[in-house]
């Protein structure tokens, strides 16, 4: 159960740098905008910079060194938008008001979407995927990358075509940290 939270945060940390990279890009976009994008950009900045680092420098990827990486993108992103004179403030009253002034329809829309997104999470973490070809792969490719620290050993051995190395490496991220 320890293990699973810790996956399931360190899945949830890639949202970090992710938003302080969508920040840098579009930094006069709506908080929620900002938001829906910000693991979609985290997952592949840290997952470059796994790659890049480990193929290029020849760093091996294991825990420490993993979170080395993570930690350094993070805070250079951090750097960049505090040059950036970057300010994030939420004004309760702010949104309070806003959020009083939806209609009903809003209302039911905001409430069916969480519905639907706590209904897919909890049916993804009691029912998993357990397609063999796809599952199969992108586990075993990470666990061999989480074996020998290295993507060398996996890089050529399978198309990256049918099926991406991003997927392989969020899955070697979620296997370090536990999941």
């Amino acid at each position: 159960m320890i293990a699973n939270t810790f996956g399931f945060l360190a899945l949830v940390s890639l949202i970090i740098p992710g938003f302080l990279a969508v920040n840098l890009l579009i930094p006069k976009e709506s908080l929620p905008m900002k938001f829906s994008l910000s693991y979609l950009f985290g997952g592949s900045l840290i997952t470059l910079a796994l790659f890049s680092i480990n193929l290029l420098l020849g760093v091996q990827l294991n825990l420490i060194n993993s979170w080395i990486i993570y930690v350094i993108v993070t805070f250079s992103l951090l750097l960049f938008n505090s040059l950036r004179k970057f300010s994030f403030q939420i004004e309760p009253k702010r949104v309070f008001d806003k959020v009083s002034s939806l209609s009903v329809f809003e209302i039911i829309l905001g409430l069916l979407l969480v519905w639907f997104l706590l209904s897919a999470l909890i049916t993804s973490f009691w029912f998993p995927v357990t397609d063999w070809d796809a599952i199969t792969l992108f586990d075993y490719r990470a666990t061999v990358i989480l074996t020998t620290g290295s993507v060398r050993g996996v890089l050529f051995e399978a198309s990256l075509f049918e099926y991406p190395f991003y997927t392989t490496l969020l899955h070697f991220w979620t296997r370090l940290n536990g999941l």
